[in-house]
């Protein structure tokens, strides 16, 4: 915008994950695959230290039979937060080990992840499933849908972040920068924004394309595909 304001009538819909307000727009979302992810999260504290040894820690599977996509360990807040993302059912016993005994849980997934962190307790572990799923009816004056308000990706393909950043730069620098210098600006631009998750950019085919198969390969339990066994560390 060059450091002048733009002053202009707009609408930007972040609702996250909630449908409320958009179905109140009249926008509907079309699940493609209900209960894609499971996403846990819990806290870890260090066993007879104050801390562990690094600032983030991100783990992948042994094998991709164990159905996990992977699990990230980071600093937030004064403790020590995990996001583990897996592909197993609401009705698996693994979910309830890992809420009843979680150390144990990771270590049969991870057989040296406690020579990397040491002794550990994990506690307050939350599950929520994770749906894949894209938006119809969006396309309205006014009204503009990004991140995970316009579409859902399963957290392997690792596009989350990628994708709401880019749909706000190309809102910023594309539609209102474009848009504003014409008469009739805002109904044609907003038609000609398209969230990344169904626009025409590399990512086009991530979702639902790449998170179907990210899914794929671990809940057939194809014997070729192995995961790394990678932990990796900062510090």
């Amino acid at each position: 915008m060059q450091g002048r304001p733009r002053h202009k009538r707009r609408s930007q819909l972040a609702n996250g994950l909630h449908p409320g307000l958009a179905q109140s727009l009249g926008i509907e979302r079309r699940v493609v695959s209900r209960g894609h992810t499971m996403a846990i999260g819990f806290d870890l504290h260090p066993v007879g230290r104050s801390s562990f040894d690094f600032k983030a820690l991100t783990c992948y599977p042994e094998k991709a039979s164990d159905g996990v996509a992977y699990m990230s360990i980071f600093a937030a807040g004064g403790t020590t937060r995990v996001n583990m993302f897996t592909y197993w059912n609401a009705r698996e016993g693994r979910l309830n080990r890992l809420r009843d005994d979680p150390e144990k849980t990771l270590l049969g997934l991870w057989p040296k992840l406690d020579r990397v962190t040491g002794a550990f307790v994990a506690e307050n572990v939350r599950i929520r499933p994770i749906d894949l799923y894209v938006t119809e009816g969006y396309r309205q004056p006014g009204i503009v849908l990004v991140g995970d308000a316009f579409a859902t990706a399963c957290p392997a393909v690792g596009v989350g972040a990628n994708k709401v950043l880019t749909d706000v730069e190309r809102l910023c620098n594309v539609t209102f920068l474009v848009g504003s210098r014409r008469r009739g600006w805002a109904l044609r631009s907003w038609r000609a924004f398209t969230p990344i998750g169904s626009s025409g950019h590399a990512m086009r085919a991530q979702p639902p394309g790449h998170s179907t198969f990210a899914r794929f390969l671990p809940m057939r339990g194809w014997p070729g595909a192995r995961g790394a066994g990678r932990v990796l560390a900062s510090r």
